[in-house]
């Protein structure tokens, strides 16, 4: 479980979150879906490097 909104693990990271976060997290909750799906679409060819060498690193190909 990832603990970003909408995904499942968010209300654990919102039960274990400091009060101070209180702010930060309902931000998150409210625009959380809107940020995941824009960088599903724009960010992913900022990770894929780390994903590919990760990839290599693991399967030793």
């Amino acid at each position: 479980m990832v603990p970003i909104p909408p995904l499942d693990g968010s209300k654990i990271l919102f039960s274990l979150a400091p009060a101070s976060w209180a702010p930060f997290l309902s931000f998150l909750e409210l625009y959380g879906p809107i940020i995941l799906i824009i960088f599903l679409f724009f960010g992913f060819p900022l990770i894929w490097p780390v994903i590919n060498f990760l990839f290599h690193l693991f399967t030793g190909i």
